[in-house]
C-alpha cells in the first residue's frame, strides 16, 4: 500500500513512525517555505526605482538585506528538494498535490532570484543613460490581484498574489484558452472551428473592422 501525508491517519501496513515524523517535517517545511515565500514577493513588490542618483545608495543597501533574509529561506527550500527526493529514492510516495506545490515554490524562487538581479542591474546602471529606468507600464496591463513583471532578459511572466502561483501566459490569454476548450465538446469540427473563431474575434473586437484591417463606418 502507498502512503500519502494528506492522509497521515489511514492504516498503512509497513510504514514506520520514523518516516511519518519525517513526512510532518516536510510538510511543515513546505508551509515554512511557502508563508516565507509569500512574504518575499509582497515585499519585491512594493519595490521603486530611484528617482535621484542620491537615493541609489540606501536603496542598495536594503536590497543587500533583502538578499540576507533570502538566504534561510533558500536553506528551507533546499531542505524540501532534498526531503523529496530522499522519499523518492526509498519509495515513499509524495501526493501529487505537494509535489505541485514544490515544483510551483521553485518556480517562485528563480523568479525571485532573477527579479533581485535586475533590480541590482538596474541600481548598478542608474542614470547612465541620464534617466533613471521605468516599467511603470508594468503595472497597467493587468488588475488586482495580479501583477506583471519581467525576467532580466525581458521575458514577462504574471503573478497571481490570491493563489501565490506565476504564470508566462496574460490571465486574459488563459481565460481565452479556458474559454476555446469548452467548445470541444461540439460534435462537428467546422462548427467547432467557427465558434473558436467568432470568439476569439469578439476578443479582439475584430468584428468592428473589414478584411483590411479598416473599421467599419
Amino acid at each position: 500500500m502507498k502512503y500519502t501525508p494528506e492522509y497521515p491517519e489511514f492504516p498503512v501496513a509497513g510504514i514506520t513512525l520514523a518516516i511519518k515524523k519525517k513526512m510532518r517535517i516536510f510538510q511543515k517545511n513546505i508551509d515554512e517555505v511557502t508563508t516565507r515565500l509569500s512574504a518575499a514577493e509582497a515585499s519585491k513588490a512594493s519595490w521603486q526605482i530611484p528617482t535621484d542618483s542620491s537615493q541609489v545608495p540606501e536603496t542598495l543597501e536594503q536590497l543587500q538585506k533583502f538578499g540576507e533574509h533570502m538566504t534561510p529561506l533558500q536553506r528551507t527550500l533546499d531542505d524540501v528538494n532534498d526531503q523529496a527526493a530522499l522519499f523518492s529514492s526509498n519509495n515513499v510516495v509524495i501526493a501529487q498535490t505537494s509535489l505541485n506545490r514544490i515544483q510551483d515554490l521553485n518556480t517562485r524562487w528563480k523568479l525571485l532570484q532573477l527579479a533581485v538581479d535586475d533590480r541590482y542591474k538596474q541600481l548598478r546602471d542608474f542614470g547612465k543613460d541620464g534617466a533613471p529606468p521605468s516599467q511603470s507600464f508594468l503595472s497597467a496591463s493587468v488588475d488586482h490581484p495580479w501583477e506583471r513583471a519581467t525576467t532580466p532578459n525581458k521575458v514577462p511572466y504574471y503573478i497571481n498574489h490570491q493563489l501565490e502561483m506565476t504564470y508566462w501566459d496574460h490571465p486574459k490569454m488563459m481565460d481565452l484558452m479556458s474559454t476555446l476548450s469548452e467548445f470541444n465538446e461540439v460534435r462537428f469540427s467546422a462548427y467547432r472551428t467557427a465558434m473558436k473563431l467568432r470568439t476569439v474575434q469578439k476578443r479582439m473586437c475584430r468584428y468592428y473592422f473589414n478584411a483590411d484591417g479598416n473599421p467599419y463606418l
